[in-house]
């Protein structure tokens, strides 16, 4: 019987953060409140915080459940054994196509302050997804650097990318995906080209 109440209020919590995901999606993080979250999910929106510390708490699991869709999404490269730097372009691109895809997501991870995040969840929501698997693409396509060699390349690039990114969904830029996509790649050349050697 215990068993199947944590079972119900887990379901009920998943339905919650998957409500609140969808809004932030469609309408952006502003949109979000408990009397809307409450009006789909026909309740009262006290009953969310039955389930949840306060609307925070409910937004960690929202960026928590979202990695998770990430991690799928990235599933491919991540089980691939042998890298180059054309992969790390890829990785770049469609890193760049998912948030192109939910802007409004993107906003929210970056630019939303919501505190620290539950000690539940403290070990599974940073660095952002893209990084670690970066890490590893750069530690095979750069033998002979050091660590802290590779952390750097790793930082400068995902740190462009994300100012890249900044620039295209606070429309900054007016670019076609294409063409951004290539400045990316190109981005990418010109970072490494100290170690490179440009190619």
């Amino acid at each position: 019987m215990l068993l199947l109440k944590e079972i119900q209020k887990q379901t009920v919590r998943e339905e919650f953060v998957h409500i609140t995901k969808e809004m932030i999606v469609q309408e952006g993080v502003d949109g979000v409140s408990a009397r809307k979250i409450a009006d789909i999910a026909n309740c009262s929106y006290a009953t969310i915080y039955n389930y949840f510390r306060d609307m925070n708490d409910l937004l960690w699991h929202v960026v928590a459940s979202s990695m998770q869709d990430m991690q799928r999404e990235f599933q491919g490269m991540e089980s691939q054994k042998n890298y180059d730097i054309e992969d790390l372009k890829t990785l770049c691109r469609r890193y760049f196509e998912y948030f192109c895809s939910t802007p409004h997501l993107f906003t929210f991870f970056f630019f939303r302050d919501i505190g620290l995040p539950p000690p539940e969840l403290a070990g599974s929501v940073s660095p952002p997804f893209v990084v670690p698997l970066a890490m590893r693409i750069l530690e095979q396509s750069l033998q002979g650097a050091s660590q802290e060699e590779i952390a750097s390349y790793c930082g400068l690039i995902t740190e462009a990318l994300h100012g890249k990114m900044l620039f295209v969904f606070s429309n900054k830029e007016d670019l076609p995906r294409q063409e951004i996509a290539n400045t990316i790649d190109t981005m990418v050349d010109l970072i490494l080209r100290p170690v490179t050697g440009g190619a």
